[in-house]
């Protein structure tokens, strides 16, 4: 699946974007320029599934028409910069600070849903922990 169009993220995934790149700045100093350009991509550029494993279309941030395939499993980027270096490009964060982020912003979302289905079943043994004990 290829992206044609850029995606928008709502300003509550922006924000837990923006602050795990603060985050890696703060603990990855030199990394800062390519931590900014990562989050940058990653809130106003297409970042698709690619639908076998871990891989994701990246769209660039200078050309977009140009996508870049990127496999966290690697990890690896088809872009010139990770080929060169052989080190983490701005699209390899771009998808981490996204999957990240969106993790996290489910789990907030979910907390606040007190009706949303639960992702699991509760067990006979569960059922039984929670039965009200009879008082003789």
């Amino acid at each position: 699946m290829c992206p044609t169009t850029p995606t928008t993220h709502d300003s509550t995934l922006a924000s837990l974007i923006a602050q795990f790149a603060a985050i890696g700045i703060e603990r990855y100093p030199s990394a800062e320029a390519r931590l900014l350009k990562a989050a940058r991509l990653a809130t106003t550029k297409a970042i698709d599934w690619q639908g076998i494993g871990n891989c994701y279309w990246v769209q660039s941030g200078s050309d977009p028409s140009a996508l870049y395939l990127v496999n966290r499993d690697g990890p690896s980027c088809t872009c010139l910069d990770f080929a060169h270096r052989r080190r983490a490009c701005c699209h390899l964060l771009a998808v981490g600070l996204l999957k990240a982020a969106s993790r996290l912003d489910l789990e907030y979302r979910r907390a606040r849903d007190l009706d949303a289905p639960i992702p699991f079943q509760v067990t006979a043994r569960g059922l039984a922990a929670i039965a009200p004990v009879a008082v003789a």
